[in-house]
């Protein structure tokens, strides 16, 4: 069965967009899970280790979206 490649796009779009939302939600999640590791961090530590993973986190999606 064939279908509409403006279907595949519209499909194809919306589980692009989940996946960069599970992605960019990564930081705030693991961010919790590393306190729980290594010990109750402080507000400046707490913004360091999370914008370290944003920063990584957006240049891998860039990486895949071809920027």
């Amino acid at each position: 069965e064939l279908i509409a490649v403006a279907r595949v796009d519209v499909e194809w779009f919306k589980v692009c967009r989940q996946i960069r939302d599970a992605i960019e939600a990564i930081p705030a999640r693991v961010l919790d899970r590393i306190c729980s590791e290594v010990g109750e961090l402080n507000t400046e530590q707490k913004a360091v280790v999370r914008g370290v993973l944003e920063q990584e986190h957006r240049a891998a999606l860039e990486a895949l979206g071809g920027g």
